[in-house]
């Protein structure tokens, strides 16, 4: 049985089933004595600051700017490297110009890290995975916008924007990051995403309703269902009326 409930078993290679922060795969917290992922070795893995890190190494994939949940302000990165990166000092910047600082924090290689206004799932949305708070300092226009992820020094690891016609009220925008991997399409990984035309809104309901996927792979673009429990009324979050597209009998 997985008795911390981190998804793993001592059968399948969980070293400490009392603690859910140590499990196959699980970022090795540097210089702590404790080996997190299971590896035999504590403190192996390769830890890149931010100040080292390259166009591509971090890619926005999903972003939540206008949603019903008063602080459920998103964005969804994935770390494209095989390390784990410390954002330390890593900048997050809106269309104002306005920038905020992160303290250390750590995302796993090939893994994605939701960066939200709050952690508290009373107000986010439901959202019970946030790995990191930008709020209240901090917070994007709920209409255009231009996100942009800095080195310390400035440089830009990744940049996406949207306009108002892009955002819909209640569902995030996704990346379709999954099928443009799977298809070695990408000529360049940060910029591949720049283009709006790869990007589509969520389908699937979270938390307290709102669209997304914060933290798991995002939807495959144009596999959107409208009309998700088939009573004839498209979901709000694609322009229809109905606003519980899971209850055919709410529309």
């Amino acid at each position: 049985t997985d008795e911390d409930g981190d998804g793993f078993t001592p059968d399948e290679g969980d070293c400490d089933d009392d603690d859910s922060s140590i499990y196959p795969g699980a970022v090795d917290v540097p210089n702590d004595g404790i080996d997190q992922d299971c590896s035999g070795t504590a403190d192996d893995q390769t830890i890149l600051s931010s100040s080292v890190l390259e166009s591509g190494d971090l890619i926005i994939v999903e972003v939540m700017l206008n949603p019903n949940a008063s602080d459920g302000q998103w964005i969804e990165l994935i770390n494209t490297t095989d390390h784990t990166i410390d954002i330390n000092n890593l900048l997050l910047e809106n269309s104002f110009g306005e920038q905020y600082a992160f303290s250390t924090s750590y995302i796993a290689g090939g893994s994605y890290a939701v960066f939200a206004y709050s952690s508290d799932e009373n107000s986010n949305g439901g959202i019970s995975n946030v790995d990191v708070v930008f709020g209240p300092e901090f917070i994007f226009n709920s209409g255009s916008e231009t996100i942009s992820v800095l080195t310390p020094d400035g440089t830009t690891i990744d940049s996406v924007s949207f306009t108002t016609s892009d955002v819909m009220l209640g569902a995030s925008l996704n990346f379709d990051y999954a099928s443009l991997v799977s298809a070695e399409q990408f000529s360049d990984i940060a910029t591949d995403n720049d283009d709006t035309d790869s990007w589509c809104v969520s389908e699937e309901a979270y938390g307290d309703g709102d669209y997304g996927t914060p933290g798991s792979d995002n939807a495959i673009c144009g596999s959107a269902v409208t009309d998700a429990d088939e009573d004839g009324y498209d979901s709000e979050a694609y322009g229809g009326y109905d606003c519980d597209d899971n209850d055919p009998t709410i529309h």
